[in-house]
């Protein structure tokens, strides 16, 4: 999701709380900064959401990300100078925010999932978690780097020189195998 407000709305915490009871995984932007916000933004403040702020190329946190919270993971990507083609300006015009962050963030969860289902083996259970919140929580964790506060995204701590295919298969084995149950996790998600 890539909007956000100051404050909760029953409407969109309802959806979220019907997405979250279907097992459907959630990302939003951590909200750019403006003088009236501290924490990141609604609906990224919901606890069944993960929040997303924005980087740099080369993973320095952006000046106008939002006050990330200690209490959560606060996963960053790249979100600056991002180039695209948009309807109202044309091709290779770079935009930045949050909002492009989860973009990034999305691709990268779809593709990190993408291998770890081909390369997770064992019982369907071991799929069931990978697809879930904590499942792609925890890829995002593998993918990740401490970074000046935030958890900075980026395919190449997993993947890099220091593993090979085999190290990075089980790891995530490993790692989706530790979590637990997601099927029986129904927890209402709290705005901040």
């Amino acid at each position: 999701m890539t909007f956000g407000s100051t404050s909760p709305s029953w409407e969109i915490d309802s959806a979220i709380q019907r997405a979250w009871d279907s097992g459907k995984v959630m990302m939003a932007a951590s909200g750019n900064r403006c003088p009236w916000e501290l924490f990141e933004s609604y609906p990224a403040a919901n606890s069944n959401v993960i929040a997303i702020f924005s980087t740099d190329g080369r993973g320095i946190p952006s000046a106008y990300n939002l006050q990330a919270r200690a209490s959560r993971k606060n996963f960053s990507t790249l979100g600056e100078s991002v180039p695209g083609f948009w309807k109202s300006t044309g091709p290779g015009n770079p935009f930045s925010g949050t909002g492009m962050a989860v973009h990034v963030a999305a691709a990268l969860v779809c593709t990190a999932v993408k291998y770890a289902n081909s390369v997770v083996l064992g019982d369907s259970s071991d799929r069931q978690k990978l697809f879930g919140f904590d499942g792609v929580e925890a890829l995002l964790s593998l993918m990740s780097v401490p970074r000046n506060g935030l958890d900075y995204v980026a395919p190449w701590n997993l993947w890099n020189e220091d593993r090979d295919s085999e190290q990075v298969r089980t790891l995530i084995q490993d790692t989706i195998r530790k979590l637990p149950d997601s099927r029986g996790k129904k927890v209402a998600g709290k705005s901040f």
